[in-house]
């Protein structure tokens, strides 16, 4: 089997390889060389089996943007209004109907240049929204991806650093940023000096394709700032520069297809299609249903607090490009720049969490949450539902079921390495008493 990351592919369809005409296909490694640290892909992970008020533990071999919190400013995070769940219907119906038409008008004025054939219009909405308008063929590209991981659950891509070096996808990285904007980083290059002239620009992208093709690309220091929080407080916001964040909107081009084919449907942030309103709608679907008892559930600090290794493994059970993974890696322990009040500044080692603020942590974080999507709402036979917006997330209930799987929630967070808020989560009856989700008043 060839080790992964040696070359980058020659092919465009994102599987690094193709069969001779009659040629049996070689079915991928399913276990172990991931290439990063020794790393393998073998986990130990909490199943959501019924078992009592337990959880039981399996030994299992898997196989195998500028950050978006701007972009749902004013969807989440701000009391919007108190919604009665009872009487939604309608509303979320209409709600739902003019966010079909706005994305269909969006399309149209683009072109609608998605692949349509055969069953690929599924497939180019979930390329097409993904809030980085990308050219015809590296949208093509991410059809391709999308596909190839959905129809194999447990195929793992070992050629994308190839595709990484590509110019369109470069090109678009970089045209993303341009549009975001944002301030910069530690080495003080903004996106207005790298965008002064066309010229400039090119230039600029050609020394990165450049670096990133010899292998000599290395992440900066994160900058470390301090924002207010709508409930109190301050929360570290991190400033990547310039150039690592256009590096890492290109891996989340090729990532995020991949990565979107395994994500369950209930889980709504910072994701193509889904927004804030949905998840309100799908909460209301569950206690309409009879789950109403909740588990208000809070993370303590969950962007702040996810294990290195274990993040690294979830994305090695989909990848096993070493190069693209050593990338990762990089980002995620890339030291931080904090100033302090007098204006003098120190550098602190990242030895755990994925900094808010920087383009790749959305993707990363709702990966590793993601068996925790699953296993409630797969495996709990039909005693509970789980719907979540990046790490903030409800559990509804059957009558009677809740202390228990609150139980096993706090089971599975500690073998995960994160921890449960347990003065902010609750456990309430909705006919009784409402909960306080994404910035709504939901009652019933």
């Amino acid at each position: 089997m060839q080790r992964t990351g040696d070359k980058p592919s020659r092919y465009s369809n994102g599987e690094g390889r193709r069969e001779e005409a009659g040629q049996q296909p070689v079915l991928p490694q399913r276990s172990g060389g991931v290439g990063v640290d020794g790393t393998s892909v073998s986990s130990t992970k909490v199943s959501w089996e019924i078992s009592g008020d337990g959880c039981k533990t399996q030994s299992t071999v898997q196989a195998g943007f500028a950050s978006e919190a701007g972009g749902v400013a004013g969807e989440v995070g701000v009391p919007h209004s108190s919604v009665d769940l009872h009487c939604l219907d309608e509303v979320f119906r209409e709600e739902l109907r003019e966010t079909a038409q706005e994305m269909a008008q969006k399309l149209a004025r683009r072109g609608n240049t998605c692949s349509m054939r055969r069953g690929e219009a599924k497939d180019a909405g979930m390329a097409g929204a993904t809030r980085i308008a990308t050219p015809d063929k590296v949208r093509q590209l991410q059809i391709t991806l999308y596909r190839k991981a959905k129809s194999a659950p447990k195929y793992r891509f070992w050629s994308l650093y190839g595709e990484l070096l590509r110019k369109d996808v470069l090109d678009t990285a970089l045209a993303t940023q341009l549009r975001n904007g944002g301030e910069a980083g530690v080495d003080g290059q903004s996106l207005a000096a790298i965008n002064a002239d066309p010229a400039t620009r090119q230039q600029w992208l050609a020394r990165l394709q450049e670096e990133l093709k010899a292998k000599t690309y290395r992440p900066s220091p994160v900058r470390r700032v301090m924002i207010p929080k709508s409930s109190g407080g301050e929360r570290p916001l991190g400033i990547p520069t310039v150039k690592d964040r256009v590096v890492q909107t290109a891996v989340c081009l090729l990532l995020m297809p991949i990565l979107e084919a395994d994500f369950h449907p209930h889980s709504y942030g910072f994701r193509p299609k889904h927004r804030a309103h949905q998840a309100i709608a799908a909460i209301r679907e569950a206690v309409h249903h009879g789950y109403v008892e909740i588990i208000d559930a809070d993370l303590s600090k969950y962007f702040d607090t996810i294990p290195h290794r274990g993040l690294m493994k979830a994305v090695a059970r989909r990848v096993s490009d070493g190069s693209l993974l050593r990338l990762v890696k990089s980002w995620l322990r890339a030291p931080v720049v904090e100033e302090d009040k007098d204006g003098g500044k120190r550098v602190l080692p990242n030895r755990c969490g994925t900094p808010q603020g920087g383009v790749i942590s959305p993707l990363l974080a709702n990966l590793y949450l993601n068996p925790l999507d699953h296993g409630v709402n797969e495996k709990t036979f039909g005693q509970a539902r789980m719907v979540r917006y990046a790490d903030d997330f409800v559990i509804a209930c059957r009558p009677g079921q809740s202390q228990g799987l609150l139980r096993r929630l706090k089971a599975w967070l500690l073998a995960k390495g994160l921890t449960l808020n347990e003065a902010k989560t609750r456990l309430v009856n909705i006919r009784q008493q409402g909960i306080n989700f994404l910035g709504f008043n939901l009652t019933w």
